[in-house]
Order: C-alpha cells, then structure tokens, then sequence
C-alpha cells in the first residue's frame, strides 16, 4: 500500500514538472520559417477543388502528410508530370520557387490502392518588383527631347510610378511579370527623377544621377558614388541654366558627343533656358568603373561609379535594444548589393514577419519591426545577392509603473525595477536652509550607487535604502533612477507625513505573467503528493 501511494505521488511530481517545462513542441512539426512554408493536406480534406496556396518567391514548400491515415504514397506534380513521390515519408521539400514555378499542381495520396486524398492545388509564387531599369529613350530624333524609360518585373506584375508624372506618361505591359513605363525628360528639366515599382510584396525604385551645376554645393538628392551590377544601364546627367558648353569626362578624358550602340553615349538637349548633357550607358561593364565629371566655366562636379559583380550584405543590430512602451518598433540598418531580396524579423515566440522597408528610397538603409513587441529575443534574417545572414538581439520593453519611498522608524527605502546598468541616487533637503524654498528645494547628494548587469538586464528587481537618523520632519528625501529607459525620481517628507510627488515615476514588471499558472499547478502537485505519503 504504501509503495502505491509511493508511486502516485511520484506521477503527480512528474505532472507538476511538465505543467512547468513543457512547450507542446512535439505537436507542432508542420512549422514554416522564413525559409519554408508548410503545406499539410490533412487540414484541407474540406475544401473545394482547387486549393490555393501563396508563397513569397525564394522559400521552400514543405509537404506534411501528419494526420493522413495508414502512411500513404503520394505524387506531387503538375498535370501528367509527376515531380515528386512520398512513399513511407512523412514530408517532402520542393527545391526553393520562383514566380515561374506558379501554376496548377496535382496531390494525390493512396492507402491500399485506396484514394484518400485527391487535390488540384493552385499555387502561386509573389516576388518583390525587381529593381527597376532607368534608360533613355526616342534618342534617334535630335529635335526632341529624349524620354526615360523604366522597366520592372515581378508577381503580380508591379505598377510604375514616376516622382513628377506628366501627362505624357506611356504605360506598356511587356508580359504577364515585367511592366514597363515611359516619361518625357522635359519634366524633369529642374529637378532629379525618380521611378518605383510596386506591387503586393513591396517596392523598388531608380533614380537619375542628377548634377545641378547652377549652385556649387552637393544637393541632398545627388550622390557622390554609384554602385551598380554588369548589364545594368546607367543614366547621369548635369544641367546649367543658360550655359551649354558643360561637358563630361571619364577618368580626365572628355567624352565625344557619339551614341554607338552598347557604348557610351553623350546626348545633350536644351529645354527653354535650361541645358542639359546626359551620359546614357545602356550595359555597363567592368570598362565603365571610374570618375565622371561634369564640367563648365562655372564649375564642376564628379560621381564615381562602380560596377560590382560581387554582391555583399552586412546589418547592424545592437546586443541589446530597449525600448519604452510608447515605442513601437524595431529598427536594424543594412548594407547590400545588388538588391534586398529577403528580410524577415523572427519573434521570441517564433513567429515571423516580413520587414517594413523605407518607400520611394534607392536603398533601404533601415529595416525595422513593429509593434505589438515583447520582451524577449528577436533575430533578423536577411538575403541578399545569394548572401544570407541572422543577426539576433536581446530586446528589452520597458513598461511603465509608479513607484514610491517606503519609509520604517530608521530607513527609507524603495524597491522597483530596472534596466540594468543602471546609477541610483539618495538625496535629501531640509527647508530650514536659506537657500531653500517648498516649490525650489536645495537637494544634497548622500549616497549614488551603480548597479551592474548580473544575470539579466531586462526588468530586474532592484532594492535600495537609506539611513533617516537625526532628521527632523521639515526635511524631504528623494530617490532617482537612470537605466537604458531614461530618468524618474520619487520623493517623499521624514516623519510619518507623506507626500509624495512623482516625477516619471517608473517601475516595471520582474516576472512574466504566463510562467504563474504553471507553478501553481506545480506547488498544488507537491502538496498533494505529500499529503498521499
């Protein structure tokens, strides 16, 4: 009998000890990630023919065959084209996707020559706009001012949109991805041009390397340096109100106004008062690197231009990061080349979300998540050029609470919560003193203390006290507090007469909320164990 209640207590032990450390993790093997996304028949058993599925170009398609009965076989493929065969598997993984991997697929499982699952799926792969290619176009006539032209790809096709439209904006539908568009220059005779692709997925954009040579300083719209890939064309232009004698140099060699095709080609073009001298380069190649200047009798300016077949990818992301509840997001900054392909944030509890990137920008300099955040760990995930990297960072939200000055027969003291390193400071004031007054009280520093990082930084209990012997009532004492979530102070009279005046008074929570029923379900399972002992 007793090795009965022996062995009951134990089970009941070993009940509360899961009810603490458990996660369920076995019950969620179909799982995507950034770079897979999970596709299980078995919850679609349901649904009308045909089932649809969208998944962003570059991930994966993992196929769970959890919940279908008696291990079947099944063929994955497009029509009569059988891709793939899962025979005593419990999954597959397609190859990564592109937008040309869209389309009608066929799942088909049996058990026992038994159909058991039988589904056209319809897939479809959305990309992100390629970043758009700026040229120039109708150069052939030299009466009339040449056009820019924009060319993107991507699923669903993008729109074009131009930072100045006029009018005269041609729009052209090249296939069933790529969309092209067309603007005269003549409306970009005093400022820079700008075009962007966008579609469900997100946005790219172009611009036109443009010199104002009417004023001697860089505009903030002109660049200094230009990185771009083999193949890519490439647009510059300088323009000088009532002066066309501007011309350009590559390198210190002055560049012949020719136009050869698949070469460098110099196209000037006079719009009322206004002089303009493009460099139109339709593919640029590894001969095209150098320094073009653009040259006048009032001045001159230079880009330097690199054509970089490498691609590179590089973000910075703090070890820690805090924030208060009033900020809503997560920035990282990033560096690459050619193009951002992929950017996912990875939340503590390990869902994901995509980036929210800068619009109408050349570059995408900061990337950020945003709002609701919790305290935890969130990692980046990144692509780009065929690179990838993660960067993680201990993210810490400061939530906000007031706190007070205790007060015994001897101490004050307060206890609250930091963001460790954190510097607190005792000071008191007696109003007896001349230079004193209630509304402008003279404080003294008694004691300042620094308060290192021990095992956590995040919302750390923090405990302080200090002396109040020989004081009278008419003196006041003050404790602040300065972490990573800035300052706030709380005071409080000696004497048994409180009154408290908060300023910012901040504390925050030591414990998360969801670990309390657990341990309560534990220490009930311990007590009842020995209670059956």
């Amino acid at each position: 009998m007793q090795r009965k209640k022996v062995t009951i207590a134990a089970v009941l032990l070993l009940c509360a000890f899961h009810a603490l450390c458990s996660d369920d993790v076995d019950n969620q093997k179909c799982v995507s990630s950034w770079e897979v996304d999970c596709f299980q028949p078995a919850d679609h058993l349901s649904d009308s023919d045909p089932v649809s599925l969208k998944l962003s170009a570059g991930k994966k398609l993992l196929i769970s065959l959890e919940g279908l009965p008696d291990y079947p076989v099944c063929q994955w493929g497009r029509e009569q084209d059988t891709l793939m065969n899962l025979n005593g598997s419990v999954s597959m993984v397609t190859p990564r996707l592109s937008r040309k991997d869209s389309g009608m697929y066929k799942l088909t499982c049996k058990s026992q020559e038994r159909t058991i699952f039988s589904k056209t799926v319809d897939l479809r792969i959305v990309e992100r706009p390629s970043k758009p290619k700026l040229s120039l176009d109708h150069m052939d006539n030299p009466n009339v001012s040449p056009y820019f032209k924009c060319i993107s790809e991507g699923s669903p096709k993008p729109s074009i949109e131009w930072s100045s439209p006029s009018p005269r904006v041609e729009n052209k539908d090249i296939d069933d991805w790529t969309a092209q568009s067309s603007d005269t220059t003549t409306n970009y005779a005093e400022s820079g041009a700008m075009c962007c692709a966008t579609n469900d997925e997100g946005q790219e954009c172009t611009q036109l390397y443009d010199f104002d040579l009417n004023t001697a300083s860089m505009k903030p719209d002109e660049v200094s340096s230009v990185t771009i890939s083999p193949s890519e064309p490439l647009v510059l232009r300088c323009r000088k109100n009532a002066d066309c004698s501007s011309k350009w140099e590559h390198d210190g060699q002055v560049l012949a106004e020719t136009c050869a095709e698949n070469e460098i080609c110099i196209k000037k073009d006079r719009y009322g008062k206004r002089c303009m001298v493009y460099v139109f380069i339709r593919s640029v190649t590894s001969q095209h690197n150098g320094t073009y200047t653009c040259k006048n009798s009032g001045g001159s300016k230079s880009v330097d231009v690199h054509v970089m077949a490498e691609s590179f990818l590089s973000s910075q992301l703090p070890d820690q990061f805090v924030i208060t509840q009033n900020s809503s997001c997560l920035p990282a900054t990033v560096s690459y080349h050619p193009v951002l392909q992929r950017c996912y944030w990875e939340a503590p509890d390990g869902s994901f979300t995509k980036c929210i990137r800068e619009e109408k920008v050349t570059k995408h300099r900061t990337v950020k998540k945003c709002g609701p955040l919790k305290s935890g760990v969130y990692k980046l995930h990144l692509e780009a050029g065929g690179k990838m990297e993660t960067k993680n960072t201990s993210l810490c939200v400061a939530e906000e609470q007031r706190s007070s000055i205790k007060s015994t027969d001897h101490y004050l003291f307060v206890e609250t919560v930091s963001v460790l390193p954190a510097t607190s400071t005792w000071m008191r004031s007696s109003l007896s003193t001349s230079n004193s007054s209630e509304t402008n009280p003279s404080w003294e520093v008694i004691e300042r203390k620094n308060h290192s990082v021990s095992d956590g930084f995040c919302n750390q209990k923090l405990t302080s006290n200090v002396s109040a012997i020989n004081v009278t009532m008419s003196t006041k004492f003050q404790f602040c507090l300065t972490d990573q979530a800035g300052s706030r102070c709380s005071e409080e009279h000696w004497g048994g007469v409180p009154n408290p005046t908060y300023q910012a008074s901040v504390a925050y929570q030591s414990y998360d909320g969801h670990l309390l029923m657990p341990l309560r379900i534990g220490i009930l399972a311990l007590l009842l164990a020995l209670e059956i002992i």
